[in-house]
């Protein structure tokens, strides 16, 4: 019965895993367990809440620096008020629909 299943895999038609093995579905068969990418995603997933909770609190005090190539933009102020509800509604529609979009697929992978 053993002879004809795949690593990590027993039973009637190897059906079931062995002890210490997961079935993947993106190999169907049997995998070691650890060997997904679970904690990566969780560490990126947390790193990237973590830049938008940074980004959203420098938005809502109103204060955000200009690096020197857009100081054109800002009269030559090395720092900028900004207010968040303008941020809100000028962001273009389409960039933030490509965002979640390419976060999402990321994730999913």
């Amino acid at each position: 019965d053993d002879l004809f299943c795949d690593e990590g895999s027993s039973g009637p038609l190897c059906g079931s895993c062995n002890p210490g093995y997961t079935f993947s579905s993106q190999t169907q068969n049997c995998a070691q367990c650890g060997d997904s990418a679970t904690w990566t995603q969780a560490f990126a997933s947390l790193f990237i809440i973590i830049a938008l909770f940074g980004l959203i609190s420098l938005l809502r005090r109103g204060v955000i620096y200009v690096p020197p190539p857009l100081r054109v933009y800002s009269k030559g102020k090395a720092y900028t008020k900004v207010r968040f509800i303008h941020v809100l509604f000028n962001a273009d529609r389409a960039a933030m629909k490509l965002m979640v979009s390419t976060y999402q697929i990321i994730m999913s992978v």
